[in-house]
């Protein structure tokens, strides 16, 4: 049970939206400075053949500006080509793998058992809706469980909770006719996908918190910037 009070959780929002509006300020601001040390800085860069320099400020407040560079291997045939067996001493092969958005958001689901055993023509078949009915919600519903409430409720005239059992079991239909879909391209029954996903896949859960409140100019002190050079 939460043990904060309705005026503890308004006091702490509130609290965080100043502080956010500060911050998202104080980073417009440190961006242009660093935007006006770092043009400055290429413009010194460029006189010499020093990569780095150096901008003082009070006490041991400093600035450093360094000119990096990065080597990417563009064409490794005309290396290969060129240097044939010498090659291996001069590159690596670095192959990587990533899933792509579709099959993330399949894992992500497998993973954690958000599937299940009907497919979604079955689900909106156990409603009892006219045909008419049944073809408009198998267009509308796509498996994303908040938009698809918003057609439930409009379409059938659920109340919110109705509307989200519904929408669940669409969204578990979907990604369980996915699964016999990629099953059946693979030559590998129901269980040996969700096995292969399972074991395949790492999926690591991340709670986030979004701060939101109107985007009215935040009043701050002007910032003002003096280059002394090292």
């Amino acid at each position: 049970m939460s043990e904060l009070t309705v005026n503890e959780i308004r006091e702490k929002v509130d609290t965080l939206v100043e502080w956010d509006r500060l911050m998202k300020e104080g980073k417009r601001i440190v961006d242009g400075l660093k935007a006006e040390l770092q043009k400055e800085g290429t413009e010194r860069l460029k006189q010499g053949v020093i990569k780095q320099v150096e901008f003082n400020g009070s006490g041991a407040n400093r600035v450093v500006v360094t000119d990096s560079e990065t080597v990417e291997l563009v064409y490794h045939g005309i290396i290969l080509n060129v240097f044939g067996d010498m090659a291996d001493n001069l590159i690596e092969q670095d192959v990587s793998y990533k899933p792509k958005a579709g099959f993330k958001k399949l894992a992500q689901a497998v993973f954690n058992g958000q599937y299940g055993e009907k497919t979604k023509a079955e689900v909106i078949g156990e409603l009892g809706v006219d045909v008419k009915t049944g073809k408009l919600l198998d267009k509308r519903l796509k498996g994303t469980i908040k938009k698809d409430m918003e057609a439930i409720e409009v379409i059938l005239g659920f109340d919110a909770m109705l509307a989200e059992q519904l929408a669940i079991k669409i969204a578990e239909a979907i990604v369980y006719e996915q699964i016999v879909a990629i099953g059946g391209a693979a030559q590998k029954d129901f269980a040996e996908v969700v096995c292969a996903i399972r074991n395949a896949m790492i999926v690591d859960e991340k709670i986030s918190l979004a701060v939101e409140y109107p985007q009215d100019k935040v009043k701050a002190p002007k910032a003002e910037s003096k280059i002394e050079a090292a």
